[in-house]
């Protein structure tokens, strides 16, 4: 196999997304279950990020942890320690080995 086959059968297991935002009222969250258009062979690692006003205004209060991973889907949970409601955005890549 060479270099550029790897690298294209590495490329099809990854899956990302920006997700517009999800309203979590102040000291509380929401929780977020995303299914991927394709399933993994296995449980992938997943990643976010925090975009947007959340990241650039509010650094430190806004949190997600992604849990029940499977090879169909996760769930992100989105914190929001701040004292106003927020809408926070996100993205996220799904990564199979």
């Amino acid at each position: 196999m060479s270099f550029c086959d790897r690298k294209i059968r590495l490329n099809s297991n990854i899956e990302s997304r920006t997700f517009a935002g999800v309203t979590v009222p102040a000291g509380s969250y929401r929780d977020a279950t995303f299914t991927f258009n394709k399933p993994f062979s296995g449980t992938p690692t997943v990643i976010t990020n925090i975009i947007g006003t959340a990241d650039n205004v509010y650094r430190g209060n806004v949190t997600i942890s992604v849990t029940n991973r499977t090879a169909t889907g996760f769930m992100a949970r989105v914190y929001n320690a701040s004292s106003a409601e927020l809408s926070i955005a996100f993205c996220w890549a799904a990564i199979g080995l």
